[in-house]
C-alpha cells in the first residue's frame, strides 16, 4: 500500500500544525508527492512537489 494517495490531507514534518495541504499526485515509486497547500507561510494557494519522507498525514 502506498504511503500517500490522492486526496490525503498532509503537512510538512518540520512544520507540524503550521502547514496543511492535499495530495494531488503521487509518483509511481511513491518517492515524490504533489501537494496543493491551503495553509502555510508562503505556501497557501500554491502547488509544490515534495519528497514523501518530508510529509506526514494530517489529522
Amino acid at each position: 500500500m502506498p504511503m500517500f494517495e490522492v486526496g490525503d490531507p498532509v503537512e510538512r514534518r518540520e512544520w507540524i500544525g503550521m502547514t496543511k495541504g492535499q495530495v494531488v499526485e503521487v509518483t509511481r515509486d511513491d518517492a515524490t508527492v504533489a501537494v496543493e497547500w491551503q495553509v502555510g507561510f508562503r505556501l497557501a494557494g500554491t502547488r509544490t512537489t515534495e519528497r514523501a519522507d518530508d510529509l506526514r498525514k494530517s489529522v
